[in-house]
């Protein structure tokens, strides 16, 4: 019986792309990971969590490029859901690892903050 998706992409194919990407992801390929993250965000743009997934592996690698790449992959992510706390979270740990410090304290600011809305978590700026 073929598989049917019903979601906001019209096929199943970025969730084989992600599927995979997963499995790279855990045996320590990061690059492939990062492909196959990518790709699944191509098939299906509004889903946050394959550029996020991809974000993730780039700090994997850790290199100064690929935390900018994760930048840029959680600000996209974040473009289609402004509260993708895994987003959040990763772009601020991306841009101090970049030693962008100021954005990095604003970035986990408003996810701590958020996050707080839930729970009992409670981070301000203010002394």
């Amino acid at each position: 019986m073929p598989v049917i998706c019903v979601d906001r992409c019209s096929a199943c194919a970025d969730r084989d792309e992600s599927s995979q990407g997963n499995d790279y992801f855990a045996n320590g390929e990061f690059d492939k990971s990062i492909l196959c993250f990518t790709t699944a965000a191509i098939i299906c743009p509004t889903e946050p969590t394959y550029m996020s997934n991809s974000a993730a592996a780039r700090m994997k690698v850790g290199t100064i490029a690929q935390y900018a790449e994760a930048v840029s992959d959680c600000t996209l992510a974040l473009a289609y859901d402004p509260l993708h706390h895994k987003s959040l979270y990763r772009r601020g740990v991306s841009l101090a690892m970049l030693g962008r410090w100021q954005a990095a304290f604003d970035g986990m600011s408003h996810y701590l903050n958020d996050r707080s809305d839930r729970g009992s978590l409670r981070f301000s700026s203010q002394t």
